[in-house]
């Protein structure tokens, strides 16, 4: 094979563009696309002249001289404020004219006209478009849906040497502080490695210099960010630092120390600024508060409590005594220290063999020795050096623990919704704290009890309507609340909705069912149907609460496409 018929722009070129092209997406040039925009401009306006002309007129009223000038500008502004996800599914609004900007494909075929408005969506793409204005790199191929880019792409051919995680830090490394023309360069500071499918990562790679060299290194001019994960939130002393960017849950003394590497004093440095993507305010005021004036503790701290918790980790039977004087002679060892991984397998094994409630309270206790053990060490000597080692031993284990893969965590499920992420400003101020003592509680060490595993949801709907009172409710109704659950939850029109609609959208559909289906259940069951249609306030009441206990997946954490063809090579 020749080598000009491998190289990256023969590949991208012969391959992937054509692949595309072949597949019905339009080949469109560089200077076809506004960079100031960020769009192609006359895709957009023909997809919009030809599938919605009369609200286009309706604009053209409104701006005469300008209209296609205005509407473009007003499409970017949106893009840039709400995000691209949110404006193809919404759309955008000038001066009362409403305009789609994409049509997505229809559940049934009982529409021609929105079958036909689908068909006029447009796919395009465009090949090495800038993405920097003052250095004119440039993307290997960008797609567009009528005029918008909503892929771009880094295209990487093994047989030049390269795959995709050389693109993936293209992506990461190659794209922010250099585009703003700054010299400024930015650190990271975490323990351990991390892995992707092929590459490992340090903190003494990603810097390029031991990781004993970090805190130096932030001392001087050349960096001014660092990227924290899981470090220096104690023993930090930076008076320089003065900006904070929190993008992670912190609660009572870890908050009070994270967020107090701020206030160290330094010449010109007059206050100090936190950007706060998580917390609230008065979470953090509730954080601080105790330790505002004199803090006292209710009781005092007995420092043998660490081997309550050592018990409680011996009692798994998860860690051998001869790994864990392995990992420390590895540890302190000049040996490479990637042998350390190894040296955990054995207790990650056993700990996978324990039942879900064993390994919930080994995990626990776990990580109470590793807290209480940092934390009361610094205040009392220890002779025993075996709780030294346990606690080296045990503070990487407990990164390594998998997690159980059959759910995800409370705040993710209930929460994400990143096609409408942006960042909103929710509170901007200090924080005043009242003047008065704190008292804090000591470090407790029993064992906590694994939470309730599905919670059962039906029987709290019968309770909450028991406690109302009126007909009593039983366990046999019950039931026929799963009975009625299950046939909407089957019903095909409301299946479809769940992959496409929000929640608020599903739950109008789910009303509706829930009354033909109520409906249905007249003659085959009179007095379930009596009691729950003879009182409108708790038929309100059991509607909300069945469609909270239904098993609705989030959209959100779906991908999902607009039925586009997209072929990899």
């Amino acid at each position: 094979m020749k080598k000009s018929s491998i190289n990256e722009k023969n590949f991208e070129v012969a391959h992937v563009a054509q692949a595309l092209v072949d597949n019905g997406y339009m080949e469109r040039l560089t200077d076809n696309y506004q960079q100031e925009l960020l769009l192609d401009t006359e895709i957009l306006i023909d997809f919009i002249t030809s599938t919605q002309p009369k609200e286009w007129e309706k604009l053209k009223e409104q701006y005469p001289a300008n209209t296609e000038e205005i509407f473009l500008k007003r499409v970017s502004s949106e893009i840039g404020k709400r995000g691209t996800l949110d404006v193809l599914r919404n759309g955008v609004k000038d001066r009362g004219a409403k305009f789609e900007l994409a049509y997505f494909k229809p559940v049934s075929g009982l529409n021609p006209e929105h079958e036909l408005l689908y068909s006029k969506n447009k796919f395009s793409l465009i090949r090495q478009i800038p993405f920097s204005q003052k250095y004119q790199k440039t993307l290997d191929i960008s797609i567009f849906l009528n005029g918008i880019p909503i892929i771009t792409s880094e295209l990487k051919n093994h047989f030049t040497g390269q795959d995709y995680t050389d693109a993936i830090r293209q992506y990461k490394f190659d794209r922010q502080l250099k585009e703003q023309g700054g010299k400024v360069k930015a650190l990271v500071a975490f323990t351990g490695t991390v892995k992707d499918d092929v590459h490992e990562f340090t903190e003494a790679n990603m810097n390029g210099f031991p990781e004993s060299q970090t805190v130096g290194k932030f001392d001087t001019d050349e960096y001014r960010i660092m990227i924290v994960a899981h470090k220096f939130q104690t023993g930090f002393d930076q008076p320089l630092l003065q900006t904070m960017y929190v993008d992670k849950k912190l609660k009572s003394v870890n908050a009070v120390q994270t967020l107090s590497r701020l206030n160290r004093i330094s010449p010109g440095k007059d206050r100090v600024f936190v950007l706060d993507f998580v917390n609230e305010t008065d979470e953090i005021k509730e954080a601080f508060q105790p330790y505002y004036e004199t803090t006292i503790l209710s009781e005092g701290i007995d420092p043998n409590v660490i081997y309550q918790s050592e018990r409680g980790i011996d009692k798994a039977g998860v860690i051998d005594p001869t790994d864990i004087e392995q990992f420390v002679d590895i540890w302190y060892s000049p040996e490479d220290q990637s042998k350390l991984h190894q040296v955990l397998s054995p207790s990650i094994e056993r700990f996978k063999k324990l039942t879900k409630e064993d390994r919930y309270l080994f995990r626990d206790n776990l990580r109470r020795y590793v807290h209480v053990y940092a934390f009361i060490t610094q205040m009392v000597t220890f002779a025993d050096v075996s709780l030294e080692k346990l606690y080296l031993y045990c503070r990487f284990l407990l990164k390594k623990l998998p997690f159980d893969k059959d759910t995800l965590p409370r705040e993710i499920v209930e929460s994400i919704d990143m096609d409408r992420y942006r960042i909103k400003q929710t509170y901007k101020g200090g924080i005043t704290l009242e003047k008065k003592d704190g008292e804090i509680a000591p470090f407790v060490t029993d064992e906590k009890k694994p939470p309730v595993q599905g919670f059962d949801r039906l029987s709290a709907i019968i309770e909450k309507i028991n406690e109302i009172g009126g007909t009593p409710w039983t366990k046999d109704d019950k039931v026929k609340f799963t009975k009625l659950a299950e046939t909407i939850s089957i019903d095909e029109e409301f299946k479809e909705s769940m992959k496409t609609n929000t929640r608020s959208n599903l739950k109008l559909l789910f009303m509706d069912l829930f009354d033909k289906t109520m409906a249905n259940m007249y003659e085959s069951d009179l007095n379930f149907y009596k009691k729950i249609d003879g009182n409108s306030s708790i038929k309100e009441l059991i509607k909300d609460n069945l469609f909270d206990a239904m098993p609705i997946p989030n959209p959100y954490l779906q991908v999902r496409t607009l039925d586009m063809n997209i072929v990899t090579c």
